[in-house]
Parts: C-alpha cells; structure tokens; sequence
C-alpha cells in the first residue's frame, strides 16, 4: 500500500513536472532575418541583401563594384525576435549562424538570456569582418525549434 502511495504521488510530481519541458506557447519567433554591408566611406548601411529583389550581386564589394553602391569589406547580419505578448525574460537562446557552400562554419554567435519588451522586437546582431569574398554563404538563425535562413553571394574575382 505504501509503495501504491508513493507510486500516484511520483506520477503526480512528474506531471507537474513536465509541462516545464513542453516547448512555450507565447508566440514569441524569428521575425526577419536581414543582411547589411558597411559602407566603409560614408559610414551607413546598405539596404537590406537577403530580402532585395533583383537578388544582390555581390561581386567585388571591396571595391565597390557589383550593386554595392561603394566599397565595403564588412557585414551586419541581424536576426529581430518578435515577442507579441507581454514583457518577458525568457532563459532560452537564439543563434546566428553564417555557413560557406561547403557548409563549413564561418561564424557564430549565440544569445542566452533574452529580455523581450511588451509586444515589442529584440534585434541581435552579429559582426563579420573581412566578408567581401566569402563566396556563397547562408545564414540563419535559430530559436526553438525554427530556423531562418537567407542565401547571399560575395564573390570576387576579375
């Protein structure tokens, strides 16, 4: 009797347990996932890359020849996390990555520990130097169980 007992009061603790395991329900998500060069003489940022139609020729950007409107030898990619409920602290992570076409890593960066404001926009960042002849790259970024990705070419040559 006593082993029943402890038996229905194990089952009940695990299942308060788990729903702490289930993936959340608050609609958080990857929202867009964008790509910038620095424009190394006037300082700004160009246009998003992923999401531009007529697709982004990326040829010789370090001197400022395909559609980069001048030199850059730098990119700025950028996930945004959409949170449209409340405030939230959520201990979770989300991670940057950009791939070559080897699928060989060429960086990563990972965020822990996200403060998302009331129906609000996270933007996470990530730096790349010397990115002007990466070739063919993808990048994503994952949260959950969902990844974003975008496709970019960064070619040089003559």
């Amino acid at each position: 009797m006593r082993m029943v007992a402890t038996l229905i009061g194990l089952v009940l603790a695990l299942g308060t347990v788990a729903p702490a395991f289930a993936a959340p329900d608050d609609g958080v998500h990857i929202g867009e996932l964008r790509a910038h060069l620095f424009y190394q003489r006037s300082g700004v940022l160009s246009e998003d890359l992923i999401a531009r139609k007529p697709r982004f020729n990326g040829w010789n950007t370090a001197i400022g020849e395909g559609d980069a409107k001048e030199p850059s030898e730098n990119l700025l990619v950028v996930a945004t996390l959409v949170n449209p409920g409340d405030e939230t602290f959520l201990n979770e992570k989300v991670i940057l990555r950009v791939t070559d076409e080897m699928d060989e890593l060429v960086k990563v960066k990972e965020y822990n520990g996200l403060l998302l404001s009331d129906k609000g926009t996270l933007q996470l960042p990530m730096w790349l130097d010397s990115a002007e002849c990466l070739g063919p790259i993808t990048i994503s970024a994952t949260f959950r169980d969902k990844t974003a990705t975008g496709t970019l070419d960064l070619l040089c040559g003559t």
